[in-house]
């Protein structure tokens, strides 16, 4: 079985990301890495917008054929604003002649100037900054509205009229010159048109930016084969509902699986059966698992289930219905007609009060064994009981 997510490992899920920028107008917070770099500093030395090196970022990623995850980004976020100089020429210097940057390197220089390289921030974490960065786009636009038509009623109240055109033109006398006046009002408002349609442009290109790592982050807690969520996702999720349920003070029910004696089937009937039963499995407790549940495959022959505000109780129900309907299949191997009879072992444990996300794993883990070590195809619950549990 899998070992437990180590306290380092789950701590570092409950990191908050580093922020990627928030205003157009005002510079973002620093997103300086471990090494201290300070990408805020850097945008106002380029003197670019934030949304435009947001832009540039993105047509590196595109250019560089990257996947664009929060890492990636940050990092060549770095690269268009000079943030790090190093990274520059470290970065021109590695690229092939078409920019291209093999996945060793890449990491390399995700190590040196962004910090912790191997899951950088939260992928949700990141597309919501970027939907905040869109909000402020979105309402410096709408300043730059309110501005010209206060512009365009002023200078209609002054003439009496509703519009710039119905301003007469005339030489006052006193050195104004009411053509020149309209001249340069109009000049200011091309000049604001042209800037509405850029910032329309690059939103739209932000939207776009948003879009994908909305996509990278759902492909990230995907495990490809069964089409549940995956490890990564398990610790992230698991140290989610344990927070909020110690707040809140409810329950919660994590159940661990184990398919009995698989290596035996790989062995025996050969990896494409051993697929077959994975997938069966997952489909198994994903149509068993009830609204607000979050099915894992944490490991190669191994599942989670995830039950909110579910005691121990109910996930003993869960659990040995799932092992039933387990246990009724029978799997035929074409080449031969060879039978698996499919089984498999439950651990349940529910959440005590104060408990870290690490124990209840453990101890949904030790119920695992308990029901491997008793014979297996069975269900064992943890010993220790909720406050008010059965």
């Amino acid at each position: 079985m899998a070992g437990a997510p180590t306290g380092d490992a789950l701590a570092d899920r409950s990191r908050a990301p580093t922020p990627l920028g928030r205003t157009p107008v005002v510079m973002p917070p620093s997103i300086a890495g471990e090494d201290g770099l300070d990408v805020r500093a850097a945008a106002a030395a380029s003197g670019l917008r934030t949304e435009e090196l947001a832009s540039r970022a993105l047509r590196e990623l595109v250019r560089r054929q990257i996947s664009p995850t929060p890492e990636h980004y940050r990092l060549f976020y770095l690269y268009v604003s000079g943030g790090a100089p190093m990274l520059n020429g470290d970065l021109d210097r590695h690229a092939g002649p078409g920019g291209e940057v093999s996945p060793d390197q890449l990491a390399s220089l995700l190590r040196r100037y962004v910090g912790d390289g191997a899951d950088g921030a939260p992928l949700h974490d990141v597309s919501a900054k970027i939907g905040s960065h869109l909000g402020c786009i979105e309402a410096d636009l709408a300043a730059f509205r309110r501005g010209m038509r206060s512009l365009d009623e002023g200078m209609a109240s002054s003439a009496a009229a509703g519009h710039l055109d119905d301003v007469p033109d005339a030489d006052t006398g006193d050195g104004l010159d009411t053509r020149s006046v309209k001249s340069a009002v109009r000049d200011v408002q091309r000049l604001v048109d042209g800037l509405l349609e850029s910032r329309h442009r690059q939103a739209e290109e932000i939207r776009v930016l948003q879009g994908r790592l909305e996509e990278a982050r759902s492909a990230s807690e995907i495990d490809g084969p069964t089409g549940v969520f995956n490890r990564r996702a398990f610790d992230t999720y698991l140290l989610e509902s344990v927070g909020r349920c110690q707040k809140e003070r409810c329950r919660t029910a994590l159940v661990l699986v184990d398919i009995d004696s698989f290596k035996q089937v790989n062995d025996r009937l050969g990896h494409l059966v051993g697929d077959r039963i994975i997938k069966l499995v997952a489909e198994r407790l994903t149509a068993h698992a009830p609204e607000g549940a979050r099915v894992f495959r944490y490991g190669g022959d191994e599942f989670a289930v995830l039950l909110p505000r579910v005691g121990i109780g109910e996930g003993r129900v869960f659990a040995d219905g799932v092992r039933r309907e387990l246990e009724r299949a029978r799997l035929t191997r074409r080449a031969d007609r060879c039978v698996f009879d499919l089984t498999a072992s439950f651990g349940v444990a529910e959440l005590l009060r104060g408990e870290s996300a690490t124990s209840l794993f453990l101890r949904a883990d030790a119920a695992l064994y308990e029901a491997k070590s008793a014979g297996r195809n069975r269900v064992h619950v943890s010993a220790r009981r909720a406050e008010g549990g059965p």
